[in-house]
C-alpha cells in the first residue's frame, strides 16, 4: 500500500504520469479459492466497486486499500487504469509457476503429504504470459484511462480438475474428505509447503456457488480484435501444471520455502 502511495506521489510530480495498477480479482471475496459464507452478487462487473466486507486476508485488504486509492487519485484527474486478473498461474507452454503462489503450494504439499482434499471449489486459472500481454496491449491503448479490466478465462476450471491431475499423477497421493486433509496437514512437519497456511484455512470445506461469473467486457473490446483470448487450462496444460509442482515435491533440490 505505502508503495502504491509513493507512485502516485510520482505520478503526479511535475509532468503528469498515467497509472497502471495491477490489482487482483481477490478484491472482490467471492471470486476466491476459499469464497466467504453470506450472500454476495456473483457476477463480477468490471465497473463494480467492491466493498472491503468479506476481505480477510492482509493480502486481500491491502490491495482493496490501494485500489481505493488509485482511484481516489483518478477522480483527481491523475489518468489511472486498473487490471484484475483472476488466479494467475503458470506459463502456458512450459508449466512454470510461482512457488508462492497458495495453488502451487497447495499441490506441493499434497506431494509431500500424500493425500489431497475432495474438494469441488471454483477456480478460474488463467496463464501468466496472457496476463502480461492483455495488460500491455491494454495499457497501450488510449481509451483504457478511467477504467477497470478483468482478466479471466471464460472456460473456468474446478478445483476438482486439479485434485484429480494431482491423485492420477502416478504418485501415492490418495484422495481424502476436506476435513481429513485438514487435520493430517495441521500435524504435518513445518516444512510442508502450506503448513504457514494451515491454520487459516476454514474447518469445514467452503460451499462453491455455480453461477459464478467474470464479466470481461471491457478487456474483451480490446483484446479480442487483437486475437487475445486467454487458453482453455485443462487437460494436458493443467496436467503439466501440477506434474512441474509434483516434480520439485519429490526432487530433493525443488523444496519450497514453507514460509509465508
Amino acid at each position: 500500500m505505502r508503495l502504491a502511495e509513493e507512485i502516485l506521489r510520482l505520478a503526479c510530480h511535475k509532468k503528469q504520469k498515467p497509472v497502471h495498477y495491477v490489482s487482483t480479482m481477490s478484491v472482490l471475496p467471492q471470486s476466491s479459492i476459499l469464497p466467504p459464507s453470506g450472500e454476495h452478487e456473483w457476477i463480477m462487473k468490471e465497473e463494480g466497486v467492491p466493498t472491503w466486507r468479506g476481505l480477510d486476508l492482509g493480502y486481500t485488504q491491502s490491495k482493496w486499500v490501494a485500489e481505493r486509492l488509485v482511484r481516489a487519485a483518478g477522480s483527481r484527474g491523475v489518468p489511472v487504469s486498473i487490471y484484475r486478473p483472476t488466479v494467475t498461474y503458470g506459463q502456458a507452454e512450459t508449466g512454470e509457476g510461482n512457488s508462492r503462489d497458495f495453488l502451487y503450494r497447495l499441490i506441493y504439499s499434497c506431494g509431500q503429504l500424500g493425500f489431497a482434499p475432495n474438494v469441488d471449489w471454483n477456480l478460474n486459472l488463467v496463464p501468466v504470459d496472457f496476463v502480461a500481454r492483455g495488460i500491455l496491449e491494454l495499457s497501450m491503448n488510449s481509451e483504457s484511462i478511467g477504467r477497470v479490466f478483468h482478466l479471466a478465462n471464460e472456460q473456468p476450471n474446478s478445483m476438482r480438475d486439479v485434485i484429480d491431475c494431482i491423485v492420477s499423477s502416478g504418485l501415492p497421493i490418495e484422495k481424502v474428505p476436506y476435513e481429513d486433509w485438514r487435520r493430517r496437514l495441521l500435524q504435518a512437519p513445518p516444512d510442508n509447503a502450506l503448513a504457514a497456511l494451515a491454520g487459516g484455512l476454514p474447518h469445514n470445506s467452503p460451499h462453491t456457488h455455480p453461477g459464478i461469473e467474470f464479466r470481461c467486457d471491457n478487456a474483451s473490446l480490446v483484446l479480442r480484435p487483437k486475437g487475445i483470448t486467454c487458453p482453455e487450462v485443462k487437460g494436458a496444460t493443467l496436467q503439466k501444471y501440477v506434474t512441474k509442482v509434483l516434480e520439485a515435491a519429490m526432487h530433493p533440490a525443488g523444496k519450497v520455502n514453507a514460509s509465508i
